[in-house]
């Protein structure tokens, strides 16, 4: 798809590494829920937000004024989060407790999904190989 491949190769310019397919599929499930607003499908339900890369999918980057933009190595980061790690998914703000795709080489795909409550310390858990 076309489009895919686009949105792909705009992400990687971005951030400099690949984004897997489970990403975008991911996507597709939450604007299947919530077409207006699919970063926020999950809220009701699950109490969480898309984030990060996300955040260029659905266009929320583009909203913000240029004296607020931030790279998008450090948009969506916790104080723990090492630099293998890109959050894509927040929860709890009480807690700031966030997923993330997490991978040992920048040229590989992630090797899987940690999650982290970056208010209770830096324990990163692995909880899964996609989203």
């Amino acid at each position: 798809d076309d489009a895919l491949r686009s949105w792909s190769e705009r992400l990687q310019k971005k951030y400099g590494v690949p984004f897997p397919e489970d990403f975008f599929a991911f996507y597709d499930f939450c604007k299947s829920k919530s077409a207006k607003c699919p970063e926020e499908a999950l809220v009701d339900l699950l109490g969480l937000t898309l984030a990060g890369p996300f955040d260029f999918l659905s266009g929320r980057m583009d909203k913000l004024p240029r004296s607020s933009y931030m790279s998008c190595y450090l948009h969506d980061r916790y104080f723990y989060d090492p630099p293998e790690m890109i959050t894509v998914i927040k929860g709890s703000s009480e807690t700031d407790h966030h997923f993330g795709y997490f991978r040992d080489d920048p040229a590989d795909l992630p090797c899987f999904v940690v999650e982290n409550h970056a208010k209770r310390g830096c324990e990163l858990k692995s909880i899964g190989q996609n989203l």
